[in-house]
């Protein structure tokens, strides 16, 4: 009998088509999903800085007009009046460009914590091929570096904090953060 030694086990590489194919779509999604992020801001930015340019240019314009037409006490008055106007626009574009801050302030946490997040899923591949491997001292080492790994969003949390808890990919298998506690706990009790 001339039987491979493989014939009872099913092909590992089977599944790991799928799962690259997996990642590198929301790896894709998420470059995706900041690249949309950061050209929202940038275009918000630039049309805010077009309205203030506009606003200066407009007030440069409203007092070389009023220096011009001292003479008269009607065009002071009016003159007056484009001032106050004016004032108004510049408080709003005042009170437009505090909100664009505030916005890119929660853009730049949302990345930093979905940098965070693709930083954890990279660690945890690197852990569960290792384990898959049977390389144990390759995971504690890795699972040190991991939880070692200072997060961009600061705080407590470690990065193994940060792996997904519910399974998206469709299947029936565990989560992220369930397989990393399952490897974590087996890693170890098994010795070097």
């Amino acid at each position: 009998m001339s039987e491979s030694p493989n014939t009872g086990s099913s092909d590992p590489s089977s599944g790991e088509g799928g799962s690259q194919k997996s990642r590198d779509s929301n790896k894709g999604r998420v470059v995706t999903y900041l690249t949309i992020l950061f050209v929202a801001a940038f275009i918000l930015l630039l049309m805010t800085f077009l309205m203030q340019q506009r606003s200066n240019q407009e007030t440069i314009d409203g007092l070389t007009q009023s220096l011009n037409t001292l003479h008269s006490t009607q065009n002071l008055v009016e003159t007056n009046q484009n001032l106050i106007e004016e004032n108004a626009r510049l408080k709003a574009a005042v009170s437009s460009l505090e909100e664009l801050h505030q916005t890119h302030s929660v853009l730049t946490k949302e990345a930093d914590a979905l940098k965070d997040q693709v930083a954890a899923m990279q660690y945890f591949w690197q852990i569960d091929e290792a384990y898959v491997k049977g390389r144990y001292s390759l995971c504690r080492s890795l699972i040190e570096e991991m939880e070692a790994q200072p997060t961009q969003t600061g705080g407590d949390k470690t990065l193994s904090d940060l792996l997904p808890t519910e399974n998206t990919t469709g299947t029936k298998r565990f989560s992220p953060s369930q397989r990393y506690a399952e490897i974590y706990e087996a890693v170890n009790e098994t010795p070097s």
